[in-house]
């Protein structure tokens, strides 16, 4: 249940951890205080469940992070934004960063989640090919 973001909203496959050519590691993660304040910029609908995500932000940090939350099932894209905001109410910092290797990409995650059973998670370096991903996770 704590990865259940890896479900769907981040796609990740954490049989893949991988620490070689990993770039270095980040000194911290975005702390939650950070996450709520930039909030969500854009939703992404996929497979009838939509996520909460921004691409790429730095969030107080020295690396460049894609963040994620979710799923949220509504019929709207305007109630799951609004789904998506309302879940960082809770949001805490699980663990990380951790290695993880993204489709031949090394790189690093965090994990968070809140008192709704939604999962969160930022990774860096930042997702460029965010939408895509999605559609084929």
């Amino acid at each position: 249940m704590k990865l259940k973001i890896m479900n769907a909203i981040l796609f990740f496959s954490l049989s893949q951890f991988s620490f070689a050519a990993t770039p270095e590691k980040p000194n911290q993660c975005p702390s939650v205080s950070v996450l709520k304040t930039v909030g969500v910029f854009e939703v992404i609908k996929e497979n009838g469940l939509w996520y909460g995500a921004v691409r790429s932000h730095n969030y107080d940090t020295n690396d460049h992070w894609t963040f994620a939350i979710g799923p949220f099932r509504t019929a709207s894209e305007n109630d799951a934004k609004l789904q998506a905001l309302r879940a960082l109410d809770s949001l805490i910092f699980e663990k990380g960063p951790l290695g993880i290797n993204i489709e031949g990409q090394d790189s690093w995650v965090c994990l968070y989640k809140n008192n709704s059973g939604h999962s969160a998670a930022t990774i860096t370096p930042a997702l460029s090919y965010l939408r895509s991903w999605i559609a084929h996770h």
